[in-house]
């Protein structure tokens, strides 16, 4: 598995809805994520947030538009948790590539999803957005 050229420099986008998500999610095939709780009720709140996330991803089940519609609810509160909690999601995708063995190069998108306090100095306050940081959690399916 190697990143794709210059992923240090990747633009994470804030997510203000469930679609915003939805945008990123569709067609990944695993998930990166870091995040930075410091209690265990912040613990217990990312965490469901981004065991949705993963379940979401692993059931494919967004082809439908009720479930698709239903998701992105879910998401788009869950996201006001969050932020009720003073955390907000930043979220973009990268093209990783898998080598190795018979075949030829196959590419492997991946979610990546960074939840960050709202006070953290990571934010670009003009846009909204940060930069992926090199020392994040890595989890695939």
């Amino acid at each position: 598995m190697h990143h794709e050229q210059n992923y240090q420099h990747i633009m994470l986008h804030k997510a203000n809805t469930g679609n915003d998500i939805l945008f990123y999610l569709e067609g990944a095939l695993g998930i990166v994520h870091d995040e930075q709780a410091e209690t265990l009720e912040e613990a217990k709140l990312l965490g469901e947030f981004v065991q949705y996330l993963f379940d979401t991803i692993d059931m494919d089940f967004l082809i439908e538009p009720y479930d698709r519609v239903m998701t992105a609810y879910n998401l788009s509160e869950n996201l006001k948790e969050l932020d009720d909690a003073g955390f907000w999601v930043f979220v973009g995708k990268e093209n990783r590539k898998v080598t190795g063995g018979v075949g030829s190069i196959e590419m492997f998108p991946v979610l990546i999803v960074r939840i960050v306090r709202k006070n953290s100095n990571e934010i670009n306050v003009n846009n909204l957005n940060i930069i992926l940081p090199t020392n994040h959690n890595i989890l695939y399916f």
